[in-house]
């Protein structure tokens, strides 16, 4: 009777695994034919089987995610890989890692990275792409700042690939942090090579042009840097965040009117709704430069108009409790109103008249463009398109499919809103601390003013009575700038001179 009961059990289960092999096939033939759905309901029922062995539910599990996958449901198609690399299947554990890194790249998530890297035996480098395996230590000793080793490991990966932009763009910034501006300014070259054949409205190019730029500058290169900083096209998303850097340069260079000129544009209409507290100061400190006394003043008045009350609103912001839904509905509000600005047309008035955030769309908007909010954001809104898709593809048919992937994006992007909060209060904080400094920065810029105001009437009292300067009188004696001599000679110190005149086309020179 024992044997019998046994026997029993086997040919069952015997018949279960060959009716597991029948779905296993039906699964296959559907992917193999492109109905990806079917195949992605067909494989998930598989893993969810009793009797299914652990090479099936590893197979089951890998096609499973390369069927979400071929949806482009992304998210979601890395949770069977994680389950099938966690599995003792040899064979679809490597496939699932090589995948899943790819994945990781879609979506921009470190954290998945971190994971197939960590999974990953030295045996599997011949496998995998090299150079993402050395770029992921690379950024690992980068945020250490392990600066050297960094750069060891992304020779290693740009040695595997040549033209890894990412790698690339790391070593770069490896040897700028180390000071180390003509190394940097080589790999800033090689990326730009990979740009080559692209327009200059390609975003990659303009901003591999700001940061070759920015390099430039670094090394105190200024015309160089100038140079860079003016092949950014005006249709290049880089193009308003390279203007204030090519006020400075020219600054640098002496070239005031060229720095005027860069820093009224960035003072049109157009630019009214972005948050540009630096070129106010250095728009200031210009018009001091050329005498134009009354202008700078205006300029200080404008700050103190335009960002008095935004670091108030900062300040608040910052000493609050905020909840992640206050975050996210700044986030909403500053994104829908981009949207009726680019997609719609609307004017800056326009866009800011009905404005319902509690932070000026200005501080926002730039907020959406930081670095550290940009990647998760961007990779929210991957997430949340892909949740909508899903319902799609599979919110219509009866299938445990369904409840199962709405379970993964609800987490998800519970996630990534709680990310978005945080991260969005750390870049608020930094903005406040910018501003306080800038505010600073005007008030010192404001003394000086009043201060050179001050000078050029005394100048203008003791030149009344004195002769007009000949030209032919000898110039042996010049102010730094250039600008400014001494119209006789002799034995002085500079602060026993009563009087100087002024050349060039200046406003200090019509005082």
């Amino acid at each position: 009777m024992k044997h019998k009961k046994l026997l029993i059990g086997l040919l069952f289960f015997a018949s279960m695994a060959k009716a597991n092999i029948t779905v296993l096939k039906q699964g296959v033939k559907f992917y193999q034919q492109g109905k990806y759905a079917n195949a992605a309901i067909t494989f998930h029922k598989l893993t969810n089987l009793s009797g299914t062995s652990e090479d099936i539910k590893a197979q089951s599990n890998y096609y499973l995610g390369l069927s979400l996958y071929n949806l482009k449901l992304y998210q979601a198609s890395s949770y069977p890989m994680i389950k099938a690399i966690r599995s003792n299947s040899k064979k679809f554990r490597q496939k699932s890692l090589e995948k899943l890194i790819s994945i990781s790249n879609k979506l921009g998530d470190q954290h998945m990275l971190d994971f197939a890297m960590n999974k990953m035996q030295v045996t599997d480098l011949e496998k995998l792409a090299v150079d993402v395996y050395y770029y992921k230590l690379a950024s690992v000793s980068y945020d250490k700042n392990l600066l050297d080793q960094a750069i060891d490991y992304l020779k290693k990966s740009i040695a595997s690939n040549p033209n890894s932009e990412s790698s690339l763009n790391l070593l770069a910034l490896s040897y700028l942090k180390k000071n180390d501006t003509e190394n940097a300014i080589d790999a800033y070259n090689k990326l730009l090579l990979l740009y080559s054949q692209k327009s200059n409205s390609n975003t990659k190019k303009g901003f591999t042009y700001l940061n070759l730029a920015r390099a430039y500058f670094q090394a105190k290169k200024f015309e160089e840097a100038s140079e860079f900083y003016r092949l950014i096209s005006k249709d290049n998303l880089a193009y308003r965040e390279s203007l204030t850097e090519l006020g400075w340069s020219y600054l640098h260079l002496g070239k005031l009117r060229s720095a005027l000129s860069v820093i009224h544009t960035l003072h049109t209409p157009f630019y009214e709704n972005y948050f540009e507290p630096e070129s106010l100061v250095l728009r200031a400190i210009l018009l001091n430069y050329n005498c134009q006394f009354d202008d700078a003043e205006i300029s200080v008045n404008i700050f103190n108009d335009n960002y008095a009350n935004t670091l108030e609103i900062l300040n608040n912001w910052t000493t609050q409790t905020i909840t992640v839904a206050d975050a996210i509905a700044e986030i909403n509000y500053a994104t829908e109103s981009l949207k009726n600005e680019i997609i719609g047309g609307k004017s800056g008035s326009e866009v800011t008249q009905n404005y319902k955030g509690k932070i000026p769309f200005k501080v926002t908007r730039s907020i959406l463009k930081d670095n550290r909010m940009k990647s998760i954001y961007d990779t929210f809104i991957m997430v949340r398109e892909e949740s909508k898709n899903a319902k799609k593809h599979f919110g219509a048919s009866k299938n445990n499919l369904s409840p199962y992937l709405d379970k993964i994006y609800i987490g998800k992007l519970n996630y990534f809103k709680n990310q978005l909060a945080l991260k969005l209060n750390q870049v608020i904080l930094s903005l406040e601390k910018n501003l306080t400094y800038y505010k600073q920065q005007m008030k010192f810029v404001y003394y000086e003013i009043l201060e050179a105001k001050k000078s050029q009437l005394r100048l203008k009292i003791a030149a009344k009575d004195l002769p007009p300067v000949s030209e032919s009188y000898n110039r042996d004696f010049y102010v730094k700038s250039g600008f400014r001599y001494w119209p006789f000679q002799g034995e002085f110190w500079i602060d026993e001179i009563g009087n100087y005149q002024y050349l060039g086309d200046n406003h200090c020179a019509e005082e």
